[in-house]
């Protein structure tokens, strides 16, 4: 999964980036995690972007999905705007 996590405000410390499987574009406590990345120091003149290999679990009903990664995971920074740390990929088909 691409990912850009960026900051439009000051210099933002370390994080992770958790990505989760969902039923629906919205994050969820009940979202499957699937992995993490961790994020270095980032300011507005340098976000972070990489690619992150995924594994959906082999015991996932089959149907449509979302990928979501969400920075900021474990709400350690504190930031004027908490609602946009998640964003989600278009639907993605998983099974046979």
């Amino acid at each position: 999964m691409s990912n850009t996590v960026a900051t439009a405000g000051s210099a933002r410390p370390r994080r992770p980036v958790k990505f989760y499987l969902s039923a629906d574009a919205l994050f969820y406590g009940g979202d499957v995690l699937l992995g993490q990345r961790s994020v270095g120091a980032i300011t507005s003149a340098t976000p972070s972007s990489m690619t992150k290999s995924l594994t959906i679990p082999a015991t996932t009903v089959p149907g449509y999905y979302n990928l979501i990664a969400h920075a900021d995971a474990t709400n350690t920074n504190a930031e004027s705007n908490e609602t946009n740390n998640a964003g989600a990929s278009a639907a993605v088909s998983v099974g046979p």
